[in-house]
């Protein structure tokens, strides 16, 4: 999948609703990364660290890269939440579906 694939799926999951606020107050017209970026998020488990490439498609905080960011996994067809570290690393926080959904879950 292409960074322009991506961006597809991404406007069409937002549509007409450029002006929806999530509940943390987050204006897509502001955080929405076009051109998505593909990124290396990594799930700590007990069974150990696994790293997945999935695309950042929304940034939290734009301008400082910290806070959330939701990513799109297609290879599951869905959107996830994850975030940096304080070492730099993304975080893989898990996949909640929609955009809508992932948004909220913020």
């Amino acid at each position: 999948m292409t960074a322009e694939d991506v961006q597809h799926v991404v406007l069409a999951a937002i549509g007409n609703q450029w002006d929806r606020w999530s509940a943390d107050g987050l204006s897509l017209k502001d955080c929405v990364v076009l051109p998505p970026r593909l990124e290396t998020y990594v799930s700590h488990t007990s069974d150990g660290s696994f790293p997945f490439s999935l695309w950042l498609v929304v940034e939290e905080s734009p301008v400082t890269h910290d806070g959330y960011e939701v990513f799109y996994d297609p290879d599951e067809n869905n959107f996830g939440l994850g975030a940096v570290g304080k070492d730099g690393e993304r975080q893989y926080m898990g996949n909640f579906g929609s955009l809508w959904n992932t948004l909220e879950g913020m």
